[in-house]
């Protein structure tokens, strides 16, 4: 077999994701060896996740200046805070939940499975013990994970 991108030179390796031969140069250019066309597929679709993240954040992000506006103006109930803080609070906290639910997710996989064997309460619990933390570490995680997405994308060609 010989290298799809160099077809005179002998393969050394195969690309992971569609077996193509590559030859001792290309299969140096990425890590598991990959053909140029697959990593070419899997960062358009790299890509197009984030998009999808960062429209989602910014739906959110409207969806919690509504939310804010809607408390805010509440009648009969005085904001803690002035009516524009409660409105960028709110908004902040809706868009970063998302990535906070991520983080949590990712190292509590044993405590959900201990949830979801629990009755119908011990789920809602838990369903609402993780979105509020998910707001709460998200107010924190969202800003770095933003940030990369962005960077990422505009390094893309």
């Amino acid at each position: 077999m010989n290298c799809s991108a160099h077809g005179a030179v002998p393969a050394v390796a195969s690309c992971g994701a569609c077996g193509r031969g590559l030859c001792g140069a290309c299969a140096d250019d990425y890590e598991p060896p990959t053909c140029a066309g697959c990593a070419a597929k899997a960062a358009r679709g790299e890509r197009a996740i984030l998009k999808r993240q960062l429209a989602m954040s910014v739906v959110l992000l409207a969806a919690g200046a509504a939310f804010g506006q809607t408390a805010a103006a509440t009648p009969g109930v005085q904001p803690p805070s002035p009516t524009w803080l409660a409105i960028v609070g709110m908004a902040y906290l809706f868009a970063g939940t998302p990535y906070g639910w991520r983080s949590l997710s990712s190292g509590t996989s044993r405590l959900s499975r201990l949830f979801l064997r629990l009755p119908v309460m011990g789920r809602v619990f838990y369903f609402a013990y993780k979105l509020s933390a998910s707001a709460m570490v998200g107010a924190v995680v969202m800003p770095f994970k933003v940030w990369a997405a962005v960077r990422t994308l505009r390094a893309a060609p």
